[in-house]
């Protein structure tokens, strides 16, 4: 039936205007290409003599294909291709039958047994191209009418050794490849042998009319004597996965059967392998075949009348399955990198960022009868324990010359609010930090200087006493003359450190960790060389701790007041930070490299009665306040820690130590206190 090239086709069948045409056609058929279609290709032509001259081509180029290939199955593509040709219903040969009588227009196809004396082979299954998926192919297996094949394959190249690339697969942070959820370990049989449960789900709109799928397997693996992994995987059943019921509407799970899935990971070939011997790539390969069930199941009529939805239903449930590959690849070539996507924003359990109850949060002064605790801090202005209430009247403070003068000292005090002892662990709730001691932290090692390695750090060498988080109405150096924490405190040295938030509202972060002896009283008065350094001679180290490294880079941080001394107290003092939990964008931002804040930030130093302070303004650089805004818009949500150092640049210096640690978990930056610098008092929140 033709048209006229003016007509449209409905009009054409409507009105009965199109043209008979007696057409001459054959038709050719593939196996099923996916598990709702056929491909069938049907040439047709007016002149008889050119059909027959095509068909017989065909049949030739089908011959030559099966006695190039050796295959699987009992039944060769050609004989599945010709019964696409002797089931046409209007094949050549029906019109010759019924035209000129002819019985026997089929040419004589050759049976296997009489293939002109070459053995008969069973026809190999062939991969097509079926898809793309962000430019991965993915390739179907020809599916044969004793219902073969049909399987799914995706292959990927990932640079690395076979053995890493199995322990990656085989890890429990990779159970849920291929499967995409909570896949967990029912039973481990043996070494080579376990039972695991997992749980897939449909992406896109099609999750809203598709359950879930449930999968039970069995998987093995083994390893061959050429290097390659093997690991097979096939549904089974298990005591501890009993069979999901129907639910509402079928969103209850379905239990899906994995007819075969497996990975092989193949080494290089021996001509390629390195000097060494070993293989630095490999190729991970996963073979995939399942039915999904439900009205997605292969004998399902509903699937067969819905084609094109189901189609698209089971494309959105084996999409991410064959993507694991690729997953898994990302997962092993990332470890070879410093910054691992793997590693970033993810969220810890948050049990473990409680303060530590077995350890002191603060100074511990070792000749006093009190201890500080990491729930109920002890007052370094007496012994009582503070409970969240008043404990009574503060101790006198030390007799000491502030910067501010006596005057306003003893203005201070008679406030009465700077004196409470409510404010002797900071005016900051000590449920927002603690101390995490070495908390995982790298500094330089003895050797550093030679082989720029570093080593594991020990505990802090100052115990974290204080913290304070005030709001002040500008920018306030030298805050410590200001608080309580550091001017009541009865350590014999403290080392202060301001993190000058920029605003408004100006936020003021100082921390303070405590020594049990003063660094500038002990030993011999310590002074600048000609160098601009303290000699080691005039350090008293504690050699018992093996820290003279230490104490020397400290006496030589602290001594001196003028412009050389600043320079080197710029080059040296060291803040490491660590965002413990977060998201991958503030891990990024933050990062966790030493910064020596003196060469990035504004920063300044001050001295005052058994302490020294580092004063770092964070708004005198347009990259940190970036930063801190992005930080304190989450700080609820983050747990950050902090480690100072001070940096050894000279083999008696190092290795290096860490002055003193902190973590804040989920600090609300709201808590902070109203700090009046002109009459000295300090407003709680919501007084």
């Amino acid at each position: 039936m033709v048209r006229d090239r003016h007509t449209s086709t409905l009009w054409a069948l409507a009105a009965g205007r199109y043209e008979k045409k007696r057409l001459y056609h054959f038709t050719v058929s593939w196996p099923k290409n996916s598990h709702y279609s056929r491909d069938d290709l049907t040439l047709a032509w007016e002149e008889e003599e050119l059909a027959l001259r095509w068909r017989e081509a065909f049949k030739g180029a089908i011959l030559d294909l099966k006695s190039e290939h050796a295959l699987e199955t009992p039944r060769s593509t050609f004989t599945e291709a010709s019964e696409g040709l002797d089931q046409s219903k209007a094949s050549v040969g029906e019109r010759r039958r019924s035209e000129s009588g002819d019985a026997s227009f089929h040419a004589s196809l050759p049976r296997p047994e009489e293939d002109n004396g070459v053995s008969w082979q069973p026809p190999k299954r062939k991969w097509a191209n079926f898809r793309h998926v962000n430019g991965v192919a993915v390739y179907q297996e020809a599916e044969g009418p004793d219902g073969q094949g049909g399987a799914f394959m995706v292959s990927a190249v990932v640079r690395s050794h076979p053995r890493a690339a199995f322990k990656a697969l085989m890890d429990g942070d990779a159970m849920d490849m291929p499967f995409q959820l909570n896949a967990c370990v029912l039973e481990s049989l043996d070494q080579q042998s376990r039972i695991i449960k997992g749980n897939l789900e449909p992406t896109g709109l099609l999750s809203k009319v598709c359950a879930a799928r449930e999968v039970v397997v069995q998987q093995t693996w083994r390893e061959d004597d050429d290097g390659t992994f093997i690991v097979l995987m096939r549904s089974t059943k298990h005591r501890k996965a009993r069979e999901p019921s129907a639910g509402w509407l079928g969103y209850q799970p379905i239990r899906a059967q994995v007819a075969a899935a497996g990975f092989t990971i193949a080494p290089l070939r021996p001509r390629f392998l390195s000097s060494s011997g070993s293989s630095n790539e490999c190729l991970v390969t996963m073979v995939l075949k399942l039915d999904l069930g439900g009205w997605l199941s292969e004998a399902s009529r509903v699937g067969w009348l819905l084609a094109p939805l189901a189609k698209r239903a089971v494309n959105s449930f084996l999409e991410p399955m064959l993507m694991s590959v690729i997953s898994l690849r990302d997962k092993v070539e990332q470890e070879r990198f410093v910054v691992k996507p793997f590693s970033m924003g993810q969220q810890t359990d948050p049990d473990q960022y409680e303060k530590p109850a077995a350890r002191a949060d603060s100074w511990v002064p070792p000749s006093k009868t009190f201890t500080l605790g990491s729930r109920k801090l002890t007052s370094l202005l007496g012994s009582q324990r503070l409970s969240g209430e008043d404990s009574g009247p503060a101790s006198e403070p030390l007799t000491t010359t502030s910067a501010a003068g006596p005057s306003v000292a003893a203005a201070i005090v008679a406030e009465g609010s700077i004196g409470d002892a409510r404010f002797a662990s900071g005016t900051l709730d000590p449920k927002y930090w603690s101390c995490p001691g070495a908390a995982g932290y790298k500094v330089r090692g003895v050797n550093y200087l030679k082989d720029k390695k570093k080593a594991d750090a020990e505990e802090p060498v100052f115990g974290l006493a204080s913290v304070d988080l005030v709001d002040t109405d500008a920018p306030t150096f030298h805050i410590a003359q200001h608080l309580p924490s550091i001017r009541n405190s009865k350590a014999p040295f403290t080392f202060v450190v301001q993190l000058m938030v920029p605003g408004p509202p100006y936020l003021s972060l100082t921390m303070a960790w405590a020594a049990d002896h003063d660094p500038c009283m002990s030993g011999k008065p310590q002074t600048p060389n000609t160098a601009g350094s303290v000699n080691s001679t005039e350090v008293d180290s504690d050699d018992e701790l093996g820290r003279a490294p230490f104490d020397l880079c400290l006496a030589r941080f602290l001594a001196g007041d003028d412009a050389a001394s600043e320079a080197r107290r710029h080059r040296t003092f060291k803040l490491i930070p660590s965002v413990v939990k977060g998201s991958w964008v503030i891990k990024q931002s933050v990062g966790n490299t030493p910064v020596l804040l003196g060469r990035k930030l504004t920063t300044r130093y001050f001295r005052g009665p058994g302490y020294f302070e580092v004063d770092v303004d964070v708004g005198s650089s347009r990259a940190a306040s970036s930063v801190v805004g992005l930080v304190s818009g989450a700080t609820t949500s983050l747990v950050i820690d902090m480690a100072i150092l001070l940096e050894g640049h000279t083999a008696d210096e190092l290795p290096e130590f860490l002055l003193g640690t902190v973590r804040f978990a989920h600090l609300d930056l709201k808590e902070a206190a109203f700090l009046d610098t002109e009459r000295g008092k300090i407003h709680p929140k919501g007084t």
